[in-house]
């Protein structure tokens, strides 16, 4: 939370007058957005920060930080912007030399296990790159490697009806997802795709 106490009253986004902040605030959907402008709203028109608190039921921080904001940038910053999220553990270039590797099976690979799991394939990822994931990661990583394998044109002929002009595509949900609940109920480790 930043040390500087945010103006009150007139004095507080002394560049847009009431008015046309209250204007602002009807017009927007609801959501945080909106708390945000009813947080300025209540500020501009002198109230303590305590109170401003109690009316939106959040945390003073937060309500500072929004004020704060608000006052050092513009009204615009009462959006939130889309966050990047973490970088990916594996390049776009590295995971398609995984899904070139995973057309085949484990044995040819140099694994004992017949079938692609979740396991198999971070061992495969850490001999191949040094790079390793957590259990919950690495099921999340096979589900989303072994199933765009799964949809490649290759595998996709053999989904296609007799008359060959009907391509079946099973939905997720017709994949077979083995290994009891792994943290937080995700029940995934192990995987078999059935068609």
């Amino acid at each position: 939370m930043p040390k500087t106490l945010v103006k009150r009253g007139e004095g507080y986004l002394s560049c847009i007058q009431l008015p046309d902040l209250e204007e602002t605030y009807r017009r927007e959907y609801p959501g945080k957005s909106r708390d945000r402008l009813q947080a300025a709203m209540l500020r501009k028109r002198g109230r303590m920060l305590k109170e401003i608190v109690r009316t939106l039921g959040r945390g003073i921080s937060t309500v500072h930080r929004w004020l704060y904001r608000m006052e050092c940038e513009d009204l615009e910053c009462r959006h939130d912007t889309k966050s990047t999220g973490r970088p990916r553990l594996l390049g776009p270039e590295q995971e398609r030399t995984i899904e070139g590797g995973i057309d085949g099976t484990p044995r040819e690979c140099g694994f004992e296990r017949g079938s692609w799991n979740a396991k198999i394939l971070a061992r495969h990822i850490l001999e191949q790159f040094g790079v390793q994931y957590s259990r919950i990661s690495r099921a999340m990583l096979a589900i989303r490697l072994i199933y765009r394998m799964y949809l490649r044109p290759s595998a996709r002929r053999s989904l296609l009806y007799p008359d060959q002009s009907v391509l079946v595509v099973p939905p997720p949900a017709r994949i077979v997802l083995a290994f009891g609940a792994v943290g937080v109920g995700l029940p995934w480790l192990s995987m078999s795709f059935v068609h």
